[in-house]
């Protein structure tokens, strides 16, 4: 599945899990220790779990295949599971569609759900481990439609498998799996030691996501650069005008 690629993601990481759990069981001297590794594993499991918790990071956006759709759609499939949407448009229609829950479509549209038209809404959900969706009105036409989301984080492979995370940020990951596995061994000071590294370094990883180069955060689509500039809040035309 392809990933988006935003201009401060840089190398993913190149760190096995194999070599990530034997640095981390490294902290307990336990490096080359069955049992030690393994918990090294799961350390490195509760970590990410709990990494991909604290935010929808850029690096999991995701571009599901194109998904065609027909007037006798209602439902469409992902094709991997996913954690949250953030875009979806129909490609001939030229139209953007809106996130919102099942409920609040029903509430505010009862009884429409057997009128077929050109949707203007979707919702997303999970159905066993495949990602699942609805359209809202349901189709009436045929049209193609790109759903952008978020992916989880992956949380577990084989020895050979990469750490799932930029590069740059594995010393964070392992400081937390470090506290984590010096905590069930009782050093509690040292695990409080690596937890603090562990929430710095996290909180670097946010600010480090958050920033984009040359992003234009007032940007228009070209139908809408007709619109009236003053409905843009962030437009400068006033004061190059001298208004």
């Amino acid at each position: 599945m392809p990933t988006l690629q935003s201009s401060n993601l840089g190398p993913m990481s190149s760190l096995t899990w194999s070599k990530a759990a034997a640095r981390v069981a490294g902290v307990i001297s336990g490096a080359k220790q069955p049992d030690s590794l393994a918990a090294a594993k799961d350390s490195l499991i509760e970590t990410l779990q709990d990494w991909d918790s604290r935010a929808d990071w850029r690096f999991t956006q995701v571009v599901a295949p194109d998904i065609a759709i027909t007037g006798s759609t209602d439902t469409f499939d992902l094709p991997t599971n996913f954690k949250k949407p953030y875009v979806a448009y129909l490609v001939s229609a030229q139209t953007p569609l809106w996130y919102v829950e099942r409920a609040n479509w029903h509430r505010v549209f009862p009884g429409t759900g057997t009128v077929r038209q050109t949707p203007k809404f979707y919702t997303l959900y999970n159905e066993s481990d495949t990602g699942k969706g609805d359209l809202f009105p349901l189709s009436g036409i045929t049209d193609t439609l790109v759903v952008l989301y978020y992916r989880s984080m992956i949380y577990e492979d084989s020895d050979t498998a990469l750490l799932d995370l930029p590069k740059r940020w594995e010393g964070y990951l392992l400081h937390g799996a470090r506290a984590l596995l010096s905590l069930s061994k009782q050093a509690s000071q040292k695990s409080d030691r690596f937890m603090q590294l562990y929430e710095a370094g996290i909180a670097k990883a946010k600010q480090d996501d958050r920033r984009v180069p040359d992003q234009f955060l007032s940007f228009q689509p070209p139908s809408q650069l007709t619109q009236p500039y003053w409905l843009n809040p962030n437009s400068t035309i006033d004061s190059v005008l001298g208004i």
